[in-house]
Parts: structure tokens; sequence; C-alpha cells
């Protein structure tokens, strides 16, 4: 995209991305990959990254403007260095993990954004340090994909959806579970709930209302979703209280395709639906009161699922342009 914007991109990558980049980028004049040796350990291959861009500012002139992620996975050591060789103008981090204090004191001092996933990375920056340039603001790829289906689709039943990785317990899929348990035995005669997708080797007892799917590619998630009524994000924090999930994309995907969301309490939740289109429910009894009323009710899953649409085509679709507009101009 930004090769598309007139942009000369110089990329260090891992070598082991290498094939993915030279299929899918055309070979353009403006657009130059580094190969790096992959070390083994996250936060080395990241330093090799960080000596190949000072060797290109070197070569060619100090960079413009440097795009990175977070600290995740060692980068911050990069970071680090990137700045105190004074390589680049100014920086644009994309936050997508909880900052340590000694992190957001660090780009604290670097001339540029910090653009965050969520509200509660970017309320963390700001309280480890007086950083003035924080925002909140991401959104998923290929999202026209996302759309609603038409007609009424299945007649007879109310399919519920959980999506995404489930073989990490903090998913919550043994609350939904449980929930599903709870409702009435004339709520459990109308209502599927589909999984994709359980781990092989997951030890939850399935009800005869679930059916589990194996994990496909990402191509045939529209679809799959298009067949669903309603979604469930059943995410919970970890022990410690820190956030597992910083953004969701499932959710969005789930917005997009007009369902009305079943979600936690979680800050990156909340956020999503302050202007409607999901019920909260964290416990079992209250998912399974949830459920209960969206399988009742289908003039309120409609009017939940257009809110929920109309709040992610507004905050949640990923731009380049725009996104290079705000940060990088």
């Amino acid at each position: 995209d930004l090769a598309d914007l007139g942009k000369s991109v110089f990329l260090p990558i891992d070598k082991t991305w290498e094939p993915v980049f030279r299929a899918r980028i055309p070979k353009l004049d403006n657009v130059k990959l580094y190969t790096i040796s992959n070390m083994c350990i996250p936060a080395l291959t990241a330093f090799g990254a960080g000596i190949a861009i000072a060797s290109e500012s070197r070569a060619c002139g100090k960079i413009r403007s440097l795009f990175v992620a977070n600290d995740a996975n060692g980068l911050s050591m990069a970071i680090c260095l990137i700045h105190r060789l004074k390589v680049c103008e100014q920086m644009v981090v994309l936050a997508h993990k909880l900052p340590s204090k000694a992190f957001a004191r660090m780009v604290a001092k670097i001339k540029g954004h910090i653009v965050c996933v969520c509200k509660t990375i970017a309320d963390d920056f700001k309280n480890y340090a007086p950083i003035a340039n924080v925002a909140s603001d991401y959104g998923i790829t290929a999202a026209d994909g996302f759309y609603p289906r038409e007609g009424d689709g299945d007649a007879e039943k109310v399919n519920f959806c959980l999506l995404g990785d489930m073989t990490s317990e903090w998913k919550g899929a043994d609350t939904v579970i449980e929930a599903l348990g709870m409702l009435s035995p004339d709520d459990r005669s109308v209502v599927k709930l589909h999984i994709k997708s359980l781990p092989e080797n997951s030890t939850l007892s399935l009800p005869e209302e679930v059916v589990s799917h194996p994990w496909t590619p990402m191509s045939t998630i529209p679809s799959f979703l298009r067949d669903m009524d309603v979604m469930i994000v059943a995410s919970r924090n970890g022990s410690d209280g820190r956030i597992k999930e910083t953004f969701s994309q499932t959710v969005v995907q789930g917005m997009l395709t007009e369902l009305p969301i079943i979600h936690t309490s979680i800050a990156p939740f909340v956020e999503k639906f302050d202007n409607g289109g999901g019920i909260q429910a964290d416990t079992p009894e209250e998912i399974a009161r949830a459920m209960s009323l969206l399988i009742k009710d289908k003039a309120l899953r409609q009017r939940l699922g257009k809110e929920a649409r109309a709040t992610a085509l507004e905050r949640y679709v990923w731009s380049t342009e725009r996104f290079y507009r705000r940060y990088f101009e």
C-alpha cells in the first residue's frame, strides 16, 4: 500500500518470511527487501533489523519515518538502538501489547506517534510516561469480504458461534458450554453452538447442540459467519488481571457481518460496544440469559447486528492511506 502511494519502502524481514513477501509484493523500484538471518532468539533478530536500518540510513540518507511494532518479541532493543543512532526523523510505534514501564519511558523521548490497538494500552503508556502523541486506532484488512447475509438463513435453528483458536483456556469456550447447559429445554431445542475451532486434544465434553468445526483457511471465514445468527466472545483476563485479548479481529469480523455479539466485560470489548451492538455477559448464568433473550427476539438480533456493523465500519476498517496521513504526515 505504501508503495502504491508512491513512498519508498525499506523492509528488513526474517528469512522465513522471504518467500511470502517475494510472492505477494511485485517487483517495484520503490520497495527494497533486506533479508535477515534467523538468529533463533527474537531479540537478536530484531537487533539485526536495527543494524540493517542503520546501514541503509548511512548509505541513502536519514530515513524519514520508521514504522515498528511495540516491545513484544524483543523489539525494544532494536527501537532503542535506532533512536540512539538517530537514523530516522520520526518513529510510529504500533502498540498491540501492554508496555513495560521502561519501554514506555524510552519511547516517550522519541519524536513521532504511539498508536495503540485499544484504549487500555494507550492508557498504560500515558500512566507510565508523559507522552503527548498517543492514540487508539486500528482495524482489519480485507474488511469488504465481511458483509451481512441476504435472507433469513436457517429458519429452524438459531446459530451461535465461537470463532478463533480455542487452545487457550482464557478464550472461555468452557464458560459458553456451561451456559448452554443452563438453557431451558425449549431454548435448547432450537439452538446450535458452532465452535471453530477446538484443539483435537480438547477435554471439553460437548453436548449434542455443539458443532465442532476444524480450522480452515481465512478465505472460508466470511461465509461461515454469514451462516450464523449470533457471535459469542467469552475471552477473560489472565489470572494476574492483565488483558490477554487486546483487540480481537474476530469480533470485528462478526460485527461487519452484522451479528449481534455477546461479549465479556474486558476493556477492549466494552470499548467496541459503547454505541450498542452487543450484550455484556461474564458468568455462565449471564451468558445463558443473553442467549435466551436473543433466541426469542429476532428483532433484537437484527437491531444489535446493525449497530455492531455501523460501529465497525466507522472505526475498525484498516486504511493505509488514512493511517499514513494521520500519523506519518
